[in-house]
């Protein structure tokens, strides 16, 4: 299944793999790969992050749109696990 909404990728999805500019940039378990800095430098939005009680589960409010990166630059890449 292909999501681009996170808050319901998050709620359904048991792995997430983010991909940027058609490479994969992180895949895991969604609560333990999303955060902050991996958003940002692939959706390029600033947001507020947050846990949901009880089991943890990533929330993701946006607030604004960042400079545009362009195209073919380097995104930070977290270690993808298999």
């Amino acid at each position: 299944m292909v999501l681009h909404d996170l808050n319901l990728a998050v709620t359904y999805a048991d792995r997430l793999v983010v991909m940027h500019e058609g490479a994969i940039v992180a895949q895991g378990e969604p609560a333990t790969i999303l955060d902050d800095n991996l958003l940002r430098g692939v959706f390029r939005v600033s947001l507020s992050f947050s846990r949901l009680p009880p089991a943890g589960q990533p929330f993701l409010l946006p607030q604004q749109h960042l400079t545009p990166v362009p195209p073919g630059s380097v995104v930070p890449l977290r270690a993808a696990s298999a």
